[in-house]
């Protein structure tokens, strides 16, 4: 049986797939994981060093649902993409936005207004 999540997930494909590029001296260069977290869904992205978009994949937050149900949605769309990109080896980093005021010290988001939980 499928996550009723997964089944509503949206996945785009460029029509060449994930490339990763050949550098100047032949060094491979890493995608990039892009997360973008909302109150009501996760968008996520595999883009190149140079900003293209090669996949997108967007879930549900289930925000309502509370903290553990939110981060597993996240976690589930970095996983997704990483699966997408051909393995972590092809990843160089992962970026993540968050809405509400971070704390510059420990990096965390507190208490975001659209997050509960």
């Amino acid at each position: 049986m499928t996550d009723p999540d997964t089944e509503r997930a949206r996945s785009w494909t460029s029509e060449s797939g994930p490339t990763i590029l050949q550098g100047r001296e032949g060094t491979m260069r890493k995608l990039i994981v892009g997360i973008d977290v909302g109150g009501t869904k996760v968008a996520g992205g595999l883009v190149t060093q140079r900003g293209r978009l090669v996949k997108s994949f967007i879930v549900p937050t289930r925000a309502e649902k509370g903290f553990k149900r939110s981060y597993s949605q996240i976690a589930h769309v970095i996983e997704h993409l990483i699966r997408l990109a051909g393995g972590r080896h092809k990843v160089g980093g992962i970026g993540i936005c968050a809405p509400g005021p971070l704390n510059p010290k420990t990096g965390l988001v507190i208490n975001p207004p659209n997050l509960p939980g």
